[in-house]
């Protein structure tokens, strides 16, 4: 109900700002071009919302009627997270993001199998959770770590930190973890401290 309410509210919102954007074409004369961008910045972010949260939903129905199976694929580990930091980055609404993408030389030609949707759906999470909770911008970092037979993926922001409670219980937070947990078969860790950030 919650996620319906949320879905509801960004809607509404992208079509109120979208209708201002249309007033600003009809009289464009008297608006810049700037301000056009800084109309149009919040129907973008709120339209990357409603994408991630339709993709949860779906990912929560199944996972609920247990019709969630894997497709696993052999993939290389470096330029398959930077395929995905690209093509986040390429969404073009992230202004006042700065991001950084690392990772240990050793797994330049490391593979794994897994679902690439599935990790791919993961990573947009936990970036998108930088995002909402810091809206006025941090920097964001990705960075993969070889640990024996096994590797860290970790994201981390400067941001204003949250309340890591109170957002285990968000659907976002509880479907990663049962990614990681129930289907990858590994561990998700949250730290954060207000005003000093979040790490994942």
């Amino acid at each position: 109900t919650n996620a319906i309410e949320k879905s509801r509210s960004s809607v509404v919102t992208v079509e109120s700002d979208g209708s201002y954007y249309s007033g600003i074409i009809i009289a464009k004369e008297k608006e810049t071009d700037s301000d056009i961008l800084r109309h149009m910045d919040p129907v973008l972010v709120e339209s990357y919302y409603i994408q991630n949260l339709l993709n949860d939903l779906n990912i929560f129905t199944r996972l609920k009627n247990y019709t969630f199976e894997l497709h696993k694929e052999e993939i290389k580990i470096v330029p398959f997270f930077k395929e995905i930091v690209i093509q986040i980055i390429n969404q073009g609404i992230w202004d006042k993001f700065e991001f950084e993408f690392d990772y240990d030389s050793t797994l330049n030609e490391q593979t794994m199998f897994v679902e690439k949707n599935l990790i791919s759906r993961v990573i947009h999470n936990l970036i998108y959770n930088s995002v909402l909770h810091n809206p006025e911008g941090c920097k964001i970092s990705i960075n993969l770590h070889r640990q024996a037979d096994a590797f860290q993926i970790i994201i981390s922001d400067n941001g204003v930190g949250m309340e890591v409670k109170k957002e285990r219980d968000s659907m976002g937070l509880l479907i990663i973890s049962s990614l990681v947990k129930d289907k990858l078969k590994g561990n998700l860790e949250i730290r954060s401290k207000k005003d000093k950030g979040t790490t994942i």
